[in-house]
């Protein structure tokens, strides 16, 4: 496609006349064809060792124009030898991983490997062909930073950057590091290393202080151990990112900057951006008013220090509004600030594009009124915004916002909030939904992308998702086929029992028509915003995955209670075949996340006993059940300590890690468990980002419960009324804080043989089930 050119003229002050690219189509690879057909062959060799000897890879720009396209077939009919020939390095390295998965059952995923090749690998029977639908995979969520990525290392983040080349991502978030381009701006312009210190959270907490702009402060301040270490490990991402032919996306300014920039620009026009959750000292971040000559300063100052430290690659995110709401939808200050924030852009690098998350779009009905979107989204020429619809699977914003009017944009799949463990998902909906796209006309997808908030859980909703991004011409995948394959691939062999198992999870679980709605309703001061997201979606604060690990309360309900029975014979069936499967950590690994969900299941029906219990203020029968939840959470525990993955400490251990000093160590750990449990300093969500993890059972979920158990029993004998808000505060200050304090002793080891615990608990429970 031509790029077209496109003039405009600033709104405000002086007249400047700027040179934008009116379409996204000059996003492509910086590095070589050379440089990435290298970058796969180092790949090839990590999977496995002279791996890379046995392809043939070529880049041809010219096999397709708007999308992604990868051959796979016999190279000159030399034997032993396969020709991978690809658009990019990243289509070179999903040819490969097709290649792999298809004829060797090869599973590459983010949980787990497994790897069992010949000696001599031997390229298809035929031609395959893959192509893309629409030219970019996105990946990421400025969430994931802090949910899942804040403690890792080089080694961790190689092993992901493998796994999305392998999986065709081109598109990701690059948001390591971020911090220390802002420190030396903040610098430059006066402020002192208090006003700095005061500003940034901590690295559990990140991302809603430099991505979604509305926390600061909190569980910080950053070491300057902590920075160096990140800018370090950034240039390494991006390195690797570019090399394989991605096409990193770092942060812009969107408008924030702390309160010390009052004192430095007294008369400088600073709006108090609306509060999140948290009180002033928090949140409530100031915003350069648009109009205001110091947004255009201290903007391009930061996208000259980004250039700087590394690098520019024309695709920048900003996002003024998330869960929050504009000061005024005045239209010409909503135009305002979409043109400020992509001036600044264009003012370092005129090959800009701006990646804006829809999630804004969700903060209040008003967006909807007026055309206001419209306004906002329309204030910069076509091509300038890209738009990720972040949660397309469930509520494609597309269709309420005309398409985007005309924007780009980027259909993605969310499906997991906060990290929360537990099985589900609906694949028949995310297959479906993604259909629904070829049949709305006059709109611009130009590709897909996945958007979780928290990875390592539920990876075959991912998988599914991938590999439906290169389905031919949009089609649907036939699940029930794909889900076999799956199966085969990831425990690597055709088990009948497994997939038995599988089968029964994706139409029980995994096709699930029932999936709510995780919106952080607590967290929106006004009103009308929250009865408005009230009247559209289906739940309140959480989906009701694993309530056993939500704050307990009267009257809530599990989701897939209904299915107990089928979830017990798909572990009856995969338990079946652990004499032969017993030797994979990847098969171990879902026996543990398998076994917790048919546990959590029995809790939540043996919870509903205990509330009818207590409505006939039946004492004995009360006490029963309460005992019986509570050997279910000993169980949760007992299953989970089998499996480092599944062990608090385990992720205390990568976590105090990051640390150069015992003080520094103790503050990352308090990072991570404030992160899994309260969340903000009154328990503003807690629970939100809730984990199944050993020592979380033992000694956060049951004494929460145990508490609860007796304010219950107290009522049951007349002695006190039952009051929640009177048993929150206990909870909090008695169990839920002191918990996010402590410090763990010591590292813990798994103790237990998963498949004999797992065996033990179901012949416990299938007879209640």
């Amino acid at each position: 496609m031509t790029t077209k050119m496109i003039f405009f003229l600033l709104f405000y002050n002086a007249s400047v006349i700027l040179l934008v690219l009116g379409s996204v189509d000059h996003l492509k690879p910086s590095a070589s064809a050379l440089e990435q057909i290298s970058a796969v062959q180092k790949l090839l060799n990590r999977i496995n060792f002279g791996l890379a000897d046995f392809y043939i890879l070529e880049i041809d720009r010219t096999l397709s124009d708007n999308s992604e396209m990868v051959l796979v077939k016999s190279w000159k009919d030399v034997r032993n030898q396969t020709l991978i020939k690809g658009t990019s390095g990243v289509a070179l390295a999903f040819g490969v991983n097709a290649h792999l998965r298809n004829m060797y059952d090869v599973h590459i995923a983010w949980d787990g490997i497994r790897v069992e090749l010949p000696a001599i690998v031997s390229p298809p029977h035929k031609q395959m062909m893959f192509k893309s639908i629409g030219r970019y995979r996105y990946f990421g969520n400025v969430c994931t930073f802090s949910y899942s990525f804040a403690f890792w290392n080089w080694s961790r983040w190689e092993y992901f950057i493998d796994w999305m080349a392998l999986n065709g991502i081109n598109l990701p978030l690059a948001h390591v590091g971020n911090e220390v381009v802002w420190k030396s701006v903040f610098q430059d312009f006066g402020l002192t290393d208090e006003e700095i210190d005061q500003h940034f959270a901590g690295p559990g907490f990140l991302a809603w202080y430099k991505f979604e702009p509305f926390l600061q402060f909190w569980q910080g301040p950053l070491t300057e151990t902590w920075h160096q270490d990140q800018l370090v490990l950034q240039k390494r991402i991006l390195k690797r990112m570019v090399e394989f032919g991605m096409l990193p996306i770092l942060p812009a300014f969107a408008g924030h900057v702390p309160d010390g920039f009052r004192r430095i620009f007294p008369t400088a026009n600073l709006l108090s951006a609306k509060c999140w959750i948290f009180n002033s000292t928090y949140s409530c971040l100031k915003f350069v008013h648009p109009s205001d000559p110091l947004f255009l300063q201290i903007g391009k100052a930061y996208m000259q220090k980004l250039e700087n430290y590394f690098g520019l690659f024309h695709a920048y995110s900003a996002d003024p509004f998330n869960e929050m709401v504009p000061n005024t939808f005045d239209v010409m200050f909503l135009r305002n600030v979409s043109f400020a924030i992509y001036n600044v852009m264009l003012s370092v690098d005129p090959k800009s594009v701006w990646v804006l998350q829809s999630w804004m779009f969700l903060s209040s009905e008003r967006w909807l009124e007026n055309e206001n979107a419209k306004h906002f989204l329309t204030a910069v020429p076509t091509g300038s915004i890209l738009v990720v619809d972040l949660y397309a699977e469930e509520y494609p914003l597309y269709e309420k916002f005309s398409g985007f009017y005309n924007q780009p944009f980027i259909w993605c799949m969310l499906h997991n909030f906060g990290g929360v463990q537990g099985l589900y998902g609906n694949l028949a909906r995310i297959n479906q939904k993604l259909a629904d796209v070829s049949t709305v006309s006059n709109i611009s997808m130009v590709g897909t992308g996945l958007s979780m908030e928290g990875i390592d859980q539920n990876y075959v909703v991912y998988q599914m998702a991938l590999d439906r991004f290169w389905s031919p011409n949009n089609q649907k995948v036939d699940l029930a086929a794909w889900i076999v394959q799956y199966c085969i691939q990831r425990y690597g062999r055709l088990e009948t029992n497994v997939i038995s198992a599988c089968k029964l999870l994706l139409n029980n679980v995994y096709c699930a028509e029932h999936i709510f709605f995780h919106c952080k309703l607590n967290s929106v001061i006004d009103e009308d915003t929250r009865n408005w997201l009230k009247n559209r979606f289906l739940s309140n604060d959480h989906h009701n995955i694993g309530i056993l690990t939500l704050r307990p309360k009267f009257g809530m309900k599990e989701q897939g209670v209904g299915i107990t029975k089928s979830i017990y014979t798909a572990w009856g069936a995969f338990l079946q075949s652990s004499r032969t499967c017993q030797e994979s950590e990847i098969y171990i690994n879902d026996l543990v996340e398998l076994t917790k969900h048919a546990l959590m299941l029995t809790g939540a029906k043996l919870y509903e006993q205990l509330q009818a219990s207590y409505i006939r203020k039946c004492g004995q029968e009360f006490l029963e059940n309460a005992a019986a939840v509570e050997q279910i959470l000993f169980d949760l525990e007992w299953i989970s300590k089998t499996h480092s993955r599944s062990m608090l400490s385990k992720w205390i251990e990568i976590a105090r890690a990051n640390g150069k000093t015992a003080a520094q160590s103790d503050q990352l750990e308090e990072n991570l468990r404030m992160q899994v449990t309260i969340w903000g300093p009154q328990g503003e969500i807690v629970d939100y980002a809730r984990k199944q993890w050993a020592a979380l059972f033992s000694e956060y979920y049951l004494p929460r419960w145990r508490l609860f158990f007796a304010h219950l029993y107290a009522d049951i004998l007349q002695l006190e009324t039952f009051n929640q808000t009177l048993l929150n505060n206990r909870l909090f200050h008695e169990i839920e804080l002191p918990f996010a304090l402590q410090k763990i002793p010591n590292i813990d080891q798994p103790t237990g043989n998963t498949v004999v615990v797992s065996k033990i608990l179901y012949n416990r429970y299938r007879i209640i089930k």
